[in-house]
């Protein structure tokens, strides 16, 4: 993997920057040729360790409502990794699918190169990226057309990962 030339800046709250993103050398084979032989749900940091310790600090010393919002804060981000190889020419490589505030889903060819948890993994007998890019396209159709009967905290990269889940 590529790693790439991000910066980390101890005051971001990025996972491609946090989480070490990198995109992965692909070939240009037929989707449906290329086997995903691993999925995992992944979580990834979002925040520099500068940036955690002042928050804490400020937990300690600060008061009511900036008190409530610190509390508990998630420094994570939630993604799907695929890992698959090419049937025809033998490249393997990394897809991995996201939601992201601000930016909206995505799904390219890359991976996270530091993650903090494994949610859950298993390997598929049969799914190619061609099905895996069906299954992203329908979904977000889905996702956006009833919001999945969502609450506003379900609309999050979460809850996009979790339902990406079930569906895969």
């Amino acid at each position: 993997i590529n790693m790439g030339s991000e910066s980390s800046s101890s005051g971001s709250l990025n996972p491609k920057s946090e989480g070490k993103w990198g995109y992965t050398s692909r070939c240009y084979c037929s989707e449906s040729r290329k086997k995903v032989d691993k999925i995992k749900w992944l979580s990834v940091p979002i925040a520099g360790d500068g940036l955690k310790t002042a928050s804490t600090f400020g937990r300690v010393l600060s008061l009511g409502v900036s008190e409530i919002w610190l509390k508990g804060q998630d420094w994570s981000h939630d993604c799907i990794e695929m890992h698959y190889k090419c049937q025809e020419c033998n490249h393997t490589g990394y897809m991995t699918i996201e939601y992201c505030q601000g930016s909206g889903r995505g799904i390219h060819y890359g991976a996270y190169g530091k993650v903090t948890s494994t949610n859950k993994s298993y390997s598929p007998s049969s799914k190619t990226i061609d099905d895996v890019r069906s299954i992203y396209d329908n979904h977000w159709t889905c996702y956006t057309a009833s919001k999945y009967e969502l609450t506003n905290w379900d609309w999050n990269c979460k809850g996009y990962a979790s339902r990406m889940w079930d569906k895969l």
